[in-house]
C-alpha cells in the first residue's frame, strides 16, 4: 500500500523585534562628550546607522547645533537637513544621497545648497560641494584645487596624496564641472549673509 504524499508543515515566519524607545546619544568628534540625546522608537536589531540618521534628523528638528559632531556612517539618505549647521561635522561615510541640505552650514561659513557628490574607495573619501571640495580633511575652492600642481599636492600628504592627485585630479575636476559646481572664487561668509539679508 503507498503512502500519501505528506504536504510539508509551512515555515514559522520569525517575529518582528518589537520597537522599543531608547536615547541614542551623538557625540561630539573632538571630545566625545554627548552634543546631543534623541529618543527614537525602533527595533533592537535597528542598524547603528539608521539610529544614527534618526537622531541627526530629530537634533535638525529640534535646531541643535550639530557643529564637529560625530556623524560618520550616519544614513541621512532623504533627510532634510535645510539651515543644519553641521560646521566642522566628521561625515565620512555618511549617506547623504537624496538628503536636502539647502542652506546647511559645511565649515568656515560654506553654505551648502546644492547635494554634495561623494566618493569613496579612493586614498581619501572626497567631498565636492557648491564651490569647494574636501579631500581627506583638506578642503580648498575647486579653483584652488584646480590650479594645485604635483608638488603643493605632494606637501599635502606625502606620495600618497601625489599618487591619487596625478591619477584622480582630472576625472574629480571633470565631475565637479559636469555636475555645475563653480569653479569661480566663492563669496565671502560676510558678503553671502548681507546679500541674503538685502
Amino acid at each position: 500500500m503507498a503512502e500519501k504524499p505528506t504536504t510539508p508543515a509551512k515555515p514559522k515566519r520569525a517575529r518582528a523585534a518589537k520597537a522599543k524607545t531608547e536615547k541614542f546619544n551623538i557625540l561630539n568628534l573632538w571630545t566625545g562628550e554627548v552634543q546631543f540625546t534623541a529618543e527614537l522608537t525602533c527595533s533592537p536589531d535597528t542598524l547603528p546607522s539608521i539610529k544614527l540618521g534618526l537622531a541627526v534628523r530629530a537634533a535638525v528638528k529640534a535646531r541643535a547645533n550639530l557643529a564637529g559632531a560625530y556623524l560618520a556612517g550616519a544614513d541621512l539618505a532623504g533627510a532634510y537637513l535645510a539651515g543644519a549647521n553641521l560646521a566642522g561635522a566628521y561625515l565620512a561615510g555618511a549617506d547623504l544621497a537624496r538628503a536636502y541640505l539647502a542652506g546647511a552650514k559645511w565649515t568656515d561659513g560654506i553654505v551648502i545648497q546644492k547635494r554634495p557628490i561623494q566618493i569613496y574607495g579612493l586614498a581619501y573619501p572626497i567631498t565636492i560641494l557648491d564651490a569647494h571640495a574636501q579631500i581627506g580633511c583638506q578642503l580648498k575652492t575647486l579653483a584652488e584645487w584646480e590650479a594645485l600642481d604635483l608638488p603643493a599636492a605632494k606637501s599635502l600628504d606625502g606620495r600618497e596624496a601625489a599618487e591619487m592627485f596625478e591619477c584622480c585630479r582630472d576625472a574629480l575636476l571633470s565631475l565637479a564641472k559636469a555636475a555645475g559646481r563653480s569653479f569661480d572664487p566663492p563669496a565671502a561668509p560676510a558678503q553671502v549673509e548681507a546679500e541674503a539679508a538685502a
